[in-house]
């Protein structure tokens, strides 16, 4: 793992005040103090991803679905990577023929009768198949869950970096993985071979950017081969480089398989990864990171992706590897990193951390294909992102008050169909997704009041009051 400044336009909206919300003891609002502005006319990014990372190897014989139902009921999640770790499984070389799976070594791996890394936190295939399983159980659709690998390699190969001449010894083996998975019904549309190539600290296989890049085109030749169509690469899954992106282009076969480019980060900026794809065609996803108040800024700076790490307390053997114990958040919390969930090893008992439910009034009212449009606040303690999508008709605002105080604002609608009204929920320290009072819209037109310190959701359909007004 490793660690973007929100754009404020000045725009106050003169109108009549129409609704306010208030909560029961909330004092009467003053007149409205913020101006938010949405511009349907102005069309930015369309969303690709939303969701979190999962650690399979915490499956427990089926314990994880009351973690994996909270994710999807509360949390909304749409995209997960399951980050099987690590990538050391093939302990020697299976065959002198990198370009023939034998199968008599792999499939006592890969069907889970042979487990590995034991000496850590252990390692089975079986788990990673069962919580592919069940997410499709639970209606996420292949496009939702990417098989992702992490973590260092075998010795003869390299170990912590890939001796030069073993790229497709490497290929080989995340591919037989892949591909028994994928053959055997553990379907899956989103593969990433590698994690955090750029760094030296047991994340994934090192590995240079043009090394990196021939790799990801020798795979996507031989999944062509194995009749793979439906499934896409992601990459470069980098901590801190968005440079490994630029030798990429270079290679059609990978070019064509390709979902998105994905990046990491912890800073709160996208590290040039908006430059970085420009004129590729394809978007760009975070898909590690773990501040709340930092999405916003993501995806001002376009990203179409995003995914936090992690999802739920779990012990990677690479954590273990790195010398940060095996109690559950190894990998998270010694950063200062609060999974979405918290377990107690104890009882066997997942519990909800309020982080969840932030990201859950983002994740979980804007579906995969809405479209992000322009918005604006004229508060600089109010920032403010809104979506539209286009075959629902649906259009949600997902804002922030990040002051110690309640906040009044008007939202102007302009050069989109607005709601009859929009459906309130917040989150903040006494609320969790606590749906208010329903905001009536006229002209295009609201008011509303949001407490202090709170995450909060505008949400409808698209109604007969929602005349495109347009900007003037």
């Amino acid at each position: 793992m490793s660690r973007v400044h929100h754009q404020r336009a000045l725009a106050v909206l003169a109108g009549i005040a129409v609704g306010l919300l208030t909560f029961v003891g909330q004092p009467a609002a003053p007149a409205a103090d913020v101006g938010v502005v949405v511009d349907g006319g102005q069309k930015l990014q369309t969303i690709s991803a939303l969701g979190a990372d999962i650690n399979p190897h915490s499956w427990d014989n089926g314990k994880l679905k009351p973690a994996l139902d909270l994710l999807i009921d509360q949390g909304g999640m749409k995209t997960f990577r399951v980050g099987m770790d690590m990538i050391d499984w093939e302990s020697t070389n299976d065959n002198a023929d990198p370009h023939t799976f034998n199968w008599d070594y792999y499939e006592p791996i890969y069907s889970g009768r042979t487990s590995f890394d034991t000496r850590h936190a252990g390692s089975n295939f079986a788990d990673t198949w069962h919580v592919i399983d069940y997410l499709h159980q639970r209606g996420i659709p292949d496009s939702g869950i990417e098989l992702s690998f992490m973590g260092p390699g075998p010795s003869w190969m390299g170990g912590n970096s890939l001796a030069s001449g073993m790229e497709d010894e490497f290929v080989e083996e995340v591919l037989s993985a892949a591909y028994y998975g994928y053959s055997h019904g553990h379907r899956f549309g989103l593969f990433s071979p590698n994690n955090e190539m750029d760094i030296s600290a047991n994340e994934g296989i090192g590995m240079g950017d043009t090394q990196y890049a021939d790799i990801l085109n020798r795979l996507a030749k031989r999944m062509d081969v194995l009749g793979m169509s439906g499934v896409k690469l992601l990459g470069p899954e980098t901590c801190c480089n968005t440079g490994y992106a630029a030798p990429m282009k270079s290679y059609p076969a990978l070019m064509s398989r390709l979902a998105a480019f994905v990046f990491h980060n912890y800073s709160g900026n996208d590290n040039g990864a908006a430059a970085a794809v420009a004129g590729t065609g394809k978007d760009f996803w975070v898909s590690e990171y773990a501040n709340w108040d930092q999405t916003f800024t993501y995806l001002d700076q376009g990203a179409a992706g995003l995914q936090v790490w992690e999802a739920y307390d779990s012990v990677y053997n690479h954590a273990v590897l790195n010398g940060h114990g095996s109690d559950p958040g190894n990998d998270s919390l010694p950063f200062g990193n609060r999974p979405l969930i918290a377990y107690d090893k104890t009882t066997g008992v997942y519990t909800p951390r309020d982080e969840l439910f932030h990201y859950g009034q983002l994740f979980r009212w804007v579906p995969i294909g809405a479209r992000r449009v322009r918005a604006s606040s004229g508060n600089r303690n109010v920032k403010i992102e809104a979506f539209h999508d286009l075959r629902t008709t649906r259009l949600t605002l997902v804002g922030q008050n990040s002051s110690e105080s309640a906040q009044t604002f008007s939202v102007g609608v302009r050069n989109l169909a607005a709601p009859r009204a929009f459906q309130y929920f917040q989150t903040n320290s006494g609320s969790h997704m606590a749906r208010g009072a329903d905001v009536p819209v006229s002209g295009g037109s609201a008011t509303i009041t949001v407490p202090a310190r709170t995450t909060f959701t505008l949400t409808g359909l698209g109604g007969t009051d929602g005349v495109a007004r347009r900007a003037r």
